[in-house]
């Protein structure tokens, strides 16, 4: 059902800053980088290292009166799935129902749903 992890979401309390880290420190490739159209996140950064991607989210506060998922430091785990028809039936049938989504974003499919802790877990299907 799930292939592997698709990549991590951070939201950095200094998002330049930890562009660079992860790039000349770490050694992570820029693979994108956009704005975003978002009352929390103003843009994302996609970078990858091997099969490693990390996802940095920028924001401009701390977000003190914000849901726990906007705060600082990790957001969510991202799976990718071969069928998202198939991974959504199986998780109904375990009474699991996204919180986000299917929302088709022209090369994937993206699907939010939470553990039973309410961490966030985004399910991908890549075109």
């Amino acid at each position: 059902m799930f292939k592997k992890i698709d990549h991590i979401e951070l939201v950095p309390r200094d998002f330049e800053s930890s562009l660079l880290f992860y790039m000349d420190t770490l050694g992570f490739s820029l693979v994108s980088r956009y704005k975003l159209d978002n009352p929390v996140y103003s843009e994302a950064a996609l970078l990858k290292c091997n099969e490693i991607i990390i996802e940095l989210l920028n924001s401009e506060s701390a977000f003190s009166s914000a849901p726990a998922n906007c705060k600082y430091g990790y957001r969510l785990q991202a799976w990718e799935v071969d069928d998202m028809s198939e991974v959504l039936n199986k998780l109904e049938t375990k009474g699991i129902k996204p919180i986000y989504g299917p929302k088709d974003l022209g090369d994937s499919i993206r699907v939010e749903t939470k553990d039973i802790d309410d961490n966030l877990i985004e399910i991908r299907q890549w075109k």
